[in-house]
């Protein structure tokens, strides 16, 4: 086994090799970072050998092997098929306010949690200052918190943000709050870049922002 991982077993060890090049190890596709309490190892991928297997090699050794690349499949998923494909989900729970601005108008919505010191209650929703059903505010939610990105993005370059969305949050039970700012700057004709902390990784359809604006301005 590579790193106590079952699935991850040498196929065939070949020795100690000199010549990285041979095996495309030297400058590697992919490596694969495994990390525990213990310590953390890399292993490095090479070419296909052409019988279903892959060179391969640890970081810290000059051991070349192969490994059958089927069991490499799980790990070979670009990282956007692996994270949640959403701008930025928060709990209603902690939620204390949101305001969506894209330019021309401002919505606020806030959530008063009246509970008593027992926990007793139930929470208050506003858009606008005016008071929402809970139901309908719920469904709503389900629309806002679930903004979905659809590609990754390396060369967005950061300028005045087209709408931003600025959620106001509970940290603790004595009521400090700390706010995160969600900026949607303009990246194509149909794409926002999604900057959360300066840094964008992600874009959103702005066809899928404006549509959750109107079912916002209609309820």
């Amino acid at each position: 086994m590579i790193y106590g991982i079952e699935e991850l077993e040498w196929e065939e060890i070949i020795g100690e090799e000199k010549k990285l090049e041979m095996y495309g190890l030297e400058t590697p596709d992919m490596k694969l970072t495994f990390q525990s309490e213990e310590g953390e190892e890399t292993l490095i991928l090479g070419d296909q050998t052409g019988d279903g297997k892959r060179y391969a090699k640890l970081s810290d050794s000059e051991q070349v092997g192969t490994i059958v690349e089927d069991v490499l499949q799980p790990y070979q998923l670009q990282a956007f098929e692996l994270v949640e494909k959403f701008v930025k989900i928060i709990a209603i729970d902690v939620l204390d306010q949101l305001q969506i601005s894209d330019g021309d108008q401002e919505i606020v919505i806030k959530i008063d949690h009246q509970f008593d010191q027992d926990g007793q209650g139930s929470p208050v929703f506003f858009i606008n200052d005016q008071e929402v059903g809970e139901d309908i505010f719920r469904d709503l939610y389900k629309d806002i918190a679930g903004l979905s990105v659809h590609d990754v993005v390396k060369n967005a370059t950061y300028h005045t943000p087209e709408a931003t969305m600025t959620y106001t949050i509970f940290q603790d039970d004595q009521g400090d709050k700390s706010e995160i700012n969600v900026e949607l700057v303009s990246y194509d004709q149909d794409n926002f870049a999604v900057f959360l902390n300066g840094k964008a990784d992600f874009l959103l359809e702005k066809s899928l922002f404006k549509n959750m604006l109107e079912k916002i301005k209609q309820t």
